[in-house]
């Protein structure tokens, strides 16, 4: 079984077949020729392209029909404007981000049933649903990532001075209280009450917290991800 946008494919009559293939992206890498040297000079941008997600699937439709059913789950793969969330029960401990990224044409038999390939364009992160909490933490703590990959937390701070995470240095410039900021988007609920030169990652291993005794409280929603 699939979810796609908080529904399940079972409560619209379509059942995921076989287990899918799994698809990996490469980092982006732009390979450059030099003159009299061996080899490619490899330039890294430190990020990975989309990978397609399918999924062969059958329209149980012998109640309704096949054209109510594909009605139906037209209506509810197509229906987010921007990337949702995506989990199936063959890995059920992470998430992605997906879009349908191509129409499906369906296989009609005797309008009872019918059989077709549902396509997701993915972003390449497979976040951890052991990310996906909120963590408090204090001056002093470490914050494991479990991963090698860069993390770009959402953390949620209260009072003023100055947090260290990772050697990323937030200034909260006046106290305020549950104050968001979004490490993914690099926004905050009000830019003008920060200062930061960069967002904080947390990086594979321990990171470590620093905070002003000005600051109150300090949570952390990490986002750990792999692929």
């Amino acid at each position: 079984m699939i979810t796609f946008n908080g529904i399940s494919s079972d409560s619209k009559r379509v059942i995921v077949e076989h287990i899918p293939n799994r698809h990996t992206p490469a980092r982006r890498f732009k390979p450059q020729s030099v003159a009299g040297k061996n080899g490619d000079v490899l330039l890294v941008d430190r990020s990975f392209p989309n990978v397609e997600q399918e999924y062969e699937v059958y329209l149980s439709a012998e109640a309704a029909g096949l054209p109510a059913i594909a009605r139906g789950a037209a209506e509810w793969l197509c229906a987010p404007v921007d990337y949702a969330e995506l989990t199936d029960d063959y890995d059920p401990t992470v998430y992605r981000e997906a879009y349908l990224s191509q129409g499906f044409d369906i296989e009609n038999a005797l309008n009872k049933f019918g059989r077709c390939t549902i396509s997701f364009s993915c972003k390449p992160q497979k976040y951890l649903l052991t990310g996906t909490s909120a963590v408090t933490v204090a001056d002093g703590d470490t914050i494991t990532n479990p991963t090698p990959f860069e993390a770009r937390p959402l953390i949620t701070v209260s009072g003023v001075g100055t947090l260290t995470i990772n050697g990323y240095e937030i200034e909260m410039l006046e106290s305020v209280s549950n104050f968001l900021i979004n490490c993914e988007t690099q926004e905050a609920a009000d830019n003008s009450k920060i200062y930061c030169l960069d967002f904080p990652v947390l990086s594979g291993g321990a990171n470590e917290i620093e905070a002003d005794e000005g600051i109150t409280s300090i949570s952390i929603v990490p986002r750990w991800w792999t692929l």
